[in-house]
């Protein structure tokens, strides 16, 4: 029997708004086994861990997606003073992962 943090927590994040199943799938790799998880974290934690597993395949417009599906909102609908502030997170969470030292 799959547990959360497994076949049955892909399912559950690939059926949110703005995710699918390979995004799913990093965010599973990354360590957020769920929704609940997806949303205690918020988009810019969770986006700090797909960008240090999964480096530069993690994107900006994943940080994007995750909020909307913490919001269960279409990406659509995502007000451009909120990209904003995602846009600023996320290249800050990138240049914080490129300093730190490999190793």
């Amino acid at each position: 029997m799959p547990t959360k943090s497994g076949t049955d927590g892909v399912a559950e994040l690939a059926a949110l708004p703005s995710l699918g199943l390979a995004s799913a799938r990093m965010l599973v790799e990354a360590g957020v086994p769920d929704a609940s998880s997806l949303r205690r974290l918020g988009a810019i934690e969770c986006f700090r861990r797909l960008r240090f597993h999964h480096g530069k395949r993690a994107t900006l417009n994943f940080v994007y997606a995750i909020e909307c599906a913490c919001h269960g909102l279409d990406w659509r609908l995502l007000e451009e003073g909120r990209k904003a502030e995602l846009r600023s997170a996320a290249r800050a969470v990138a240049d914080e992962l490129q300093r730190q030292p490999k190793g």
